[in-house]
């Protein structure tokens, strides 16, 4: 079973060991950057496969009933226990447009963006890092994680 995402160069992993391999090959992803897939190597270290969906769609609620359903498409979720979830999303910059998106998240899906991280990658640095959002005012209740090995130990299961 292959999935495909992105349109520009991938790279392919194989699903459970998270190895390089030819598209070709059984069960393998093929991820759209470097960063998505050294980030799923390194959920793979802490998390088994069939723990890990890529690229899953989260409904945002409606405020009203003048409001059409929304979603948005996260990079990770991964299941940490029973009815439990870490979302993680992968950017290359933290944007004004992603914030935004985010507040919307906080707004109308609350248990989603409580347990939501976002990657993020400097240009300028070679290490992505996290950030970790908690459920209100985004830019003052932020921390950074240095590598995904914080993200365990952030995460009670």
């Amino acid at each position: 079973m292959s999935r495909y995402y992105g349109a520009s160069k991938r790279l392919v992993l194989t699903k459970f060991t998270g190895k390089v391999c030819k598209e070709e090959d059984s069960d393998v992803i093929k991820f759209d950057s470097q960063l998505e897939a050294t980030f799923y190597q390194k959920l793979l270290t802490l998390f088994s496969a069939e723990q890990i969906k890529i690229h899953e769609a989260v409904l945002l609620i409606p405020k009203t009933e003048f409001h059409a359903e929304r979603s948005l498409n996260i990079d990770f979720v991964v299941s940490v226990g029973f009815k439990k979830k870490l979302y993680i999303e992968i950017k290359g910059v933290w944007s004004h447009e992603w914030e935004s998106k985010l507040m919307l998240l906080a707004d109308n899906n609350p248990e989603v963006f409580t347990h939501l991280w976002i990657g993020v990658c400097n240009p300028k640095k070679t290490k992505p890092r996290c950030k970790k959002v908690f459920n209100s005012e985004v830019a003052e209740r932020i921390f950074y994680a240095r590598s995904i090995g914080v993200l365990a130990n952030a995460v009670h299961f």
